[in-house]
């Protein structure tokens, strides 16, 4: 039988590694094309369970608020409802949120 957690954990730390590269394309290139910025932050917050993907999304989410702030406060607001207050993580060897 396959351990759903070992999956979901395998497929956040293989998501990291791409989309580590595309947050900070984003970023670095200025990027303000707000339908990608929210296609890349709804992906993320998907994977929000895990710790790396936690903090491409949060630093997204900083970036964004430059971009639009009334949209990234909704991202917030959409956070707050699916997680609340809920800090379970499966760490791994990625980035660390801050």
């Amino acid at each position: 039988m396959v351990n759903l957690d070992k999956e979901k954990f395998l497929l956040a730390e293989v998501s990291f590694k791409i989309y580590d590269e595309e947050v900070q394309k984003i970023i670095d290139n200025h990027i303000t094309d707000e339908r990608y910025i929210k296609l890349v932050l709804d992906y993320l917050m998907d994977f929000s369970y895990h710790m790396g993907m936690m903090f491409l999304f949060r630093t997204l989410l900083r970036y964004y608020y430059t971009v639009n702030e009334t949209e990234a406060e909704r991202y917030v607001e959409a956070y707050n409802e699916k997680y609340g207050d809920e800090e379970r993580y499966y760490y791994s060897d990625s980035k660390s949120a801050s």
